[in-house]
């Protein structure tokens, strides 16, 4: 191997760790877990992964969206732009069924939690309020994680 193709070999390498770090940095988020809306399967001090971008969230996927206004739910709130401000605090909730008419530009969040605060008292969150679905644990504060998505 030459000296020119080893040192373009070596450039390729570097590039390719360059554009895999940037994709980690701007499409991966860690999320602190803080209350006790979503356990079982979550619990306060476990750290989630949410992957921002991909395909939109479905009924059953769990998303990391914006905390809503205490008084006028997530309406009015302007759309998360990556590299914008950072809101003040994060809801992580389950996308259920739509109960009554929800368009389709909104989704209908739950707590796993039957106590937890949700689209029963906000309404539905509009999807640009959704920082990105959750993909997995990166820590637990305790037990072991059954995924995404509850197991049957």
């Amino acid at each position: 191997m030459t000296a020119l193709a080893a040192i373009l070999a070596v450039t390729g390498v570097v590039a390719a760790a360059v554009v895999a770090l940037l994709f980690v940095r701007t499409r991966l988020v860690y999320v602190p877990v803080d209350g006790s809306s979503m356990t079982p399967t979550f619990h306060p001090g476990d750290v989630v992964v949410a992957y921002r971008g991909g395909r939109p969230a479905v009924v059953g996927d769990v998303v990391v969206v914006r905390e809503p206004d205490q008084t006028q739910g997530w309406h009015n709130l302007p759309p998360l732009l990556r590299g914008g401000p950072t809101p003040s605090g994060w809801y992580i909730k389950r996308v259920s069924e739509p109960v009554g008419d929800v368009p389709a530009d909104q989704l209908y969040l739950l707590s796993d939690n039957p106590g937890g605060i949700d689209s029963r008292h906000h309404g539905p969150c509009p999807r640009d309020q959704v920082l990105g679905r959750v993909v997995r644990v990166a820590s637990r504060a305790s037990g072991s994680w059954e995924g995404g998505r509850r197991r049957p």
